[in-house]
């Protein structure tokens, strides 16, 4: 595999991250948001949930790529399938619908799962929450425990 190719699949692994982007417009404007698109030709970035260094927010941003000087990986996306598998392991099989389109899982077509959190009332909507935040509290601890290594 090219060096290009490696450079395009990192950059596209990036998709769906938390990311801050300097550009070198006025001031060297800094955003940070979530990376939702990029075009490989002019290397030009679109941004949901964005916001500068000034605080000002915007639901949707695309920088083009000359402007860009550097993008950094501050938070990785939330992992929705990872999830969907831990909670497999709590319920019958097939019982557990990960619906990556949708962002969401759906359990026992009753509880509505997203990175969000749990929709639904009722003893397994609390069982389903509970899981929730166990798989929430391990993955922050593994980032912790990567930032000292």
């Amino acid at each position: 595999m090219s060096a290009e190719n490696k450079f395009y699949r990192e950059l596209a692994n990036l998709i769906g991250s938390r990311i801050k982007v300097q550009t070198n417009l006025i001031n060297n404007q800094v955003y940070t948001g979530t990376l939702a698109a990029y075009d490989r030709n002019t290397m030009s970035l679109v941004i949901h949930k964005a916001e500068d260094q000034d605080g000002n927010k915007y639901e949707k941003i695309v920088i083009y790529g000359q402007w860009v000087q550097y993008i950094i990986e501050t938070e990785k996306p939330f992992d929705l399938k990872g999830l969907a598998d831990s909670l497999s392991k709590l319920f019958p099989p097939g019982e557990v619908e990960y619906i990556e389109s949708a962002g969401s899982i759906m359990i026992l077509n009753k509880i509505k799962v997203t990175e969000d959190g749990v929709q639904g009332v009722g003893p397994l909507a609390e069982r389903v929450q509970r899981a929730f935040d166990e798989f929430v509290a391990e993955k922050k601890a593994e980032k912790k425990t990567n930032k000292i290594t």
